[in-house]
């Protein structure tokens, strides 16, 4: 029997409306390597797990599903998943996200194959937006071809924006100390993390969906919510890194805190004047401002 390549990691909990097309999306990959299905629900009171059993069974799909007697969260459930994974690679999908194009899982194996120094390589997207059931494409616009993304980028810019877009090289997950699983680590943690060992790839070709409903986790909050959660997330990836990238990480709070105020002023400003003022202010700008005040002036954020 031929060693497991690649592991399709399934994430759930409670996603019985969509799971089945995320699965679906997952039964049509085509590659020329051995995969395996792991099934990390995280004990769903809904159908969820009954959906996936059925669904594997169906298809004649070998799957493992993680058996668990009580919700573990996000970040123990994720590292269970990952611990049980027996593939060189991980391909995470999330339950109400889906994959789009039948060689999306050769794609990125080639290419990491190729790219022995990389850890993770990530696609472009569609956003498909539940509430009015619309889809386009996500705001990442890049040269064609491959961009590779340091470590300072990552923290600056939130480049992945969606695990189920990500394939992952299993080494590097390992050198993830296991307490940081009870803080929740999202695509930003977990792409920052891993670029210190390597630049990230981004394959600029949409081969999946990143679903968003009011149920999400990150979707629900507010937009001050999560610039001031993306700025308490900071400290955690700081202590996480070893301090190494304490002065970009401080740039980066100083800036967040900036938008907040950028957002709350123009607020306060009626239309058109908060748009053009807006664009006198771009988020680029902001980190320019912000790194200096950090790396010249010692502003510690």
């Amino acid at each position: 029997m031929k060693q497991v390549k690649l592991s399709i990691l399934v994430i759930s909990y409670n996603q019985e409306d969509y799971i089945l097309r995320a699965l679906e999306g997952a039964a049509i990959q085509q590659t020329n390597f051995p995969i395996e299905w792991v099934i990390a629900d995280d004990f769903s009171s809904d159908k969820t797990p009954d959906l996936i059993k059925d669904f594997c069974l169906r298809n004649s799909i070998a799957f493992t599903i993680l058996e668990t007697n009580r919700n573990l969260g996000m970040g123990w459930n994720y590292q269970r998943g990952f611990e049980a994974c027996s593939g060189e690679y991980i391909a995470i999908l999330e339950g109400d996200d889906y994959w789009t194009h039948p060689y999306r899982l050769q794609k990125h194996v080639d290419f990491l194959e190729a790219h022995p120094a990389c850890p993770l390589s990530f696609n472009k997207y569609l956003l498909h937006f539940q509430k009015n059931d619309t889809l386009i494409s996500s705001p990442k616009e890049f040269e064609e071809g491959v961009v590779f993304h340091s470590t300072k980028r990552l923290i600056q810019y939130n480049f992945i924006g969606n695990l189920s877009c990500c394939v992952i090289r299993k080494k590097y997950l390992t050198k993830i100390a296991k307490e940081w699983f009870a803080y929740q680590p999202n695509d930003r943690f977990l792409g920052i993390f891993l670029s210190q060992f390597g630049q990230l790839a981004f394959l600029n070709e949409e081969l999946s969906v990143y679903r968003i409903t009011n149920q999400g986790i990150w979707s629900k909050q507010s937009n001050v919510s999560k610039k001031n959660a993306l700025i308490q997330e900071s400290y955690q990836i700081d202590e996480a890194l070893n301090y190494t990238y304490s002065k970009e990480l401080a740039s980066f709070r100083l800036a967040t805190r900036l938008k907040l105020w950028r957002e709350e002023k123009l607020g306060n400003l009626p239309f058109p004047f908060n748009k053009f003022l807006s664009k006198l202010l771009p988020t680029g700008l902001l980190l320019r401002v912000a790194e200096v005040g950090v790396v010249r002036f010692g502003i510690n954020s």
